[in-house]
C-alpha cells in the first residue's frame, strides 16, 4: 500500500494509491483512517 498526500480544487488530502489511481481517505496514515468513496485520478490532482 502506498500512501499518498495530494491537493485537488484548493483541498489537500490524503489517499491510497492504487496503479493510477487516488483513493480518498478521512485521517492520515498515522491514526486511523476510513476510506471516503471518492477517487482521483493521479494526472488530475498536484
Amino acid at each position: 500500500m502506498r500512501w499518498i498526500r495530494y491537493t485537488t480544487a484548493g483541498n489537500t488530502s490524503y489517499g491510497i494509491l492504487e496503479g493510477d489511481k487516488i483513493i480518498e481517505v478521512r485521517g492520515t496514515p498515522f491514526g486511523s483512517t476510513e476510506r471516503t468513496g471518492k477517487t482521483h485520478l493521479l494526472g488530475d490532482v498536484k
